[in-house]
């Protein structure tokens, strides 16, 4: 399958600048597979099927608590993390406020380092967002390779409203679901990072 930059994505579901477009991007992606077990001995997490009626991560505003799993060096510690860095993204969102995002994200990730210069961008503007969010259904991930994994994450979107500081709607974008998408995270200390963030795109 192909793979495409997370702003695409992100951007597409979340709008998190305003003003230029933004090359579009799927709507709907196709199931994603499961890679397989590696010869370590940290097996592979299954992928129960996903749940009719996500749960959102939802976060109180400034407040992202980090479960203590989320730092264990094991394939459920990566889906834990990623799980965490989807409620920071949100909260990243909702407040304007990419301080902790930085630092858990790699300067090479370039998808997340674009994304968030779109919520500084929204935020130089004075503007935003009334409404919207990244919904988690399922995230999963293989045995690790050298202290790196990569996480298949299978994500929507609620209704995502932005306005300028004036209130005029500046985008408006419809619920989103059937999203895939991996992220390499690595070991970095005692926690991971995210050092890639691609959505599976189908071939065309």
């Amino acid at each position: 399958m192909k793979r495409a930059p997370l702003l695409l994505v992100l951007m597409s579901v979340l709008a998190a600048g305003c003003g230029g477009a933004v090359g579009s991007a799927p709507t709907v992606l196709p199931p994603a597979s499961v890679p397989g077990p590696s010869s370590s001995t940290d097996a592979t997490v299954g992928l129960p099927p996903p749940s009719s009626t996500p749960v959102a991560s939802a976060v109180a505003a400034g407040v992202v608590p980090k479960p203590a799993e989320a730092d264990a060096a094991t394939s459920e510690g990566a889906a834990a993390f990623v799980r965490y860095y989807i409620n920071v993204i949100n909260d990243a969102i909702q407040r304007n406020d990419v301080s902790l995002l930085s630092t858990l994200s790699a300067p090479e990730c370039g998808g997340c380092q674009n994304y968030i210069k779109s919520v500084q961008d929204l935020a130089a503007q004075h503007g935003h967002v009334d409404r919207g969010g990244i919904v988690v259904t399922n995230a999963v991930a293989p045995a690790l390779q050298g202290g790196s994994t990569v996480v298949l994450l299978n994500f929507g979107s609620t209704e995502y409203v932005a306005r300028s500081s004036k209130g005029d709607v500046l985008t408006r974008l419809a619920a989103n679901a059937g999203l895939v998408a991996e992220l390499s995270c690595e070991r970095r200390g005692t926690t991971w990072v995210i050092k890639s963030f691609d959505a599976i795109v189908p071939p065309t």
